[in-house]
């Protein structure tokens, strides 16, 4: 999670060139458009790290005491993911579940094959061998 500057502003049109370019060098809330400057509350995908993927407490509904701590570093092991990256990691996670419900399936069927072919070897022509 990234940390940009916290006190709202609506996105404002103006004409002054030297304005809008340094209105442009900031990122916005995907989501209410405020822009992120170093006042604003706010987290960026941990995924992409898309300018696009930035959105503050107030639309994440994110109390401040959970911000903090996040932004402290002893939330670390967190998250969070803008929405097209958590949906792609929802069907990666999704697909995982597949292959390990596959796997286990194989691994049941194989324990039951050895079991059937054990139960069939004449153990006295191994004894003779022996």
């Amino acid at each position: 999670m990234e940390l940009l500057p916290a006190t709202p502003q609506k996105k404002k049109t103006v004409d002054s060139p030297s304005t809008n370019d340094k209105l442009c060098d900031f990122p916005t809330c995907s989501e209410c458009d405020i822009i992120i400057t170093r006042d604003v509350r706010a987290l960026q995908c941990d995924r992409c790290s898309s300018v696009s993927s930035w959105k503050c407490i107030d639309c994440l509904d994110l109390p401040v005491a959970a911000y903090e701590t996040l932004m402290s570093g002893r939330g670390s092991e967190l998250k969070w993911f803008c929405k097209s990256c958590d949906d792609m990691i929802t069907k990666q996670c999704d697909k995982l579940q597949e292959i390990t419900q596959l796997l286990t399936s194989l691994i049941a069927k194989s324990e039951k094959m050895e079991s059937a072919l054990l139960e069939k070897v004449d153990t006295s022509v191994i004894t003779a061998l022996e």
